[in-house]
């Protein structure tokens, strides 16, 4: 499942930009930062590179569940019954 790369991250409490030349996202929050090279189709996390693949929705970045928990070192769940996507600490 993908998810909306933006909104997670600023409901999250991250100020998100975009670098529309180098199809960049950036995030930053109290002294962790995140970039998002959606070419390469992978993050770094506070200088940790991990795979994160990618999909354009309607010009819209969505990332791979379970690659954006990790990125907010999270877990990731799909309650069955409403299909919400959960994000939680383990």
């Amino acid at each position: 499942m993908f998810l909306p790369l933006r909104a997670v991250l600023e409901q999250a409490g991250f100020t998100v930009t975009w670098d529309g030349a180098a199809q960049i996202v950036y995030a930053e929050k109290e002294g962790s930062t995140i970039s998002v090279d959606t070419k390469k189709q992978e993050a770094q996390i506070n200088g940790t590179i991990i795979e994160m693949p990618l999909q354009n929705l309607q010009d819209r970045n969505m990332a791979d569940m379970d690659a954006v928990a990790a990125m907010l070192d999270k877990d990731a769940a799909v309650d069955e019954k409403t299909h919400a996507i959960i994000l939680y600490q383990a």
